[in-house]
């Protein structure tokens, strides 16, 4: 979020607006399973790192179709 920015909104904002939404840390080899499993599938998903909020790293993830 931004400075600021209420986070409950913020979080809200994320579930509503993608069909897939991965609350992560980069050192969770059970989220990497998670967002590996969806890539296989072809889904497209939105992943909030955790560990690294102080850049809010959103990354999508688009379906190859």
């Amino acid at each position: 979020p931004k400075p600021g920015e209420n986070i409950e909104a913020f979080v809200n904002d994320l579930i509503k607006a993608n069909k897939i939404t991965i609350f992560s840390k980069t050192t969770c080899p059970f989220c990497a399973k998670v967002k590996e499993l969806f890539k296989s599938l072809n889904e497209s998903f939105v992943v909030v790192e955790l560990d690294q909020i102080g850049n809010l790293n959103l990354k999508k993830n688009k379906r190859t179709k």
